[in-house]
């Protein structure tokens, strides 16, 4: 069976994260961070080749980097977040609003495809 074009959807995401972190980190040295990149773009592979072994590890990803938004987010509300104005706090929220959704459409395009997977076979 071969993935579907949601699915390349899905992994381009991923595979895109992997390659900016793996060019982030070599500069500055952060071997964490070269890990992460490489694992993820091997995920993104495993995605499109529809191996058993992706699927958990796209699930850690998207769950990882949603996590971490929220992290980031309380760090900001604790440095003084929101703005005086409510329409510059709407806007700083749009970008990451977005992530969300990419990280949530991201997780059940691989649950589908793999649902569908396992009916075939």
């Amino acid at each position: 069976m071969r993935a579907s074009w949601t699915m390349l959807l899905a992994a381009g995401p991923l595979a895109l994260w992997g390659a900016w972190a793996l060019w982030m980190s070599v500069p500055h040295g952060q071997w964490l961070t070269r890990v992460l990149g490489g694992l993820a773009l091997v995920t993104a592979g495993g995605l499109v080749l529809l191996t058993a072994w992706a699927r958990p590890l796209a699930y850690s990803f998207a769950a990882g980097l949603v996590i971490s938004w929220f992290y980031a987010v309380g760090q900001v509300i604790w440095h003084g977040w929101p703005y005086a104005d409510w329409l510059g706090t709407v806007l700083s929220l749009v970008p990451g609003a977005l992530f969300l959704v990419v990280c949530a459409g991201g997780a059940w395009v691989v649950h589908r495809q793999y649902r569908r997977r396992v009916r075939e076979t």
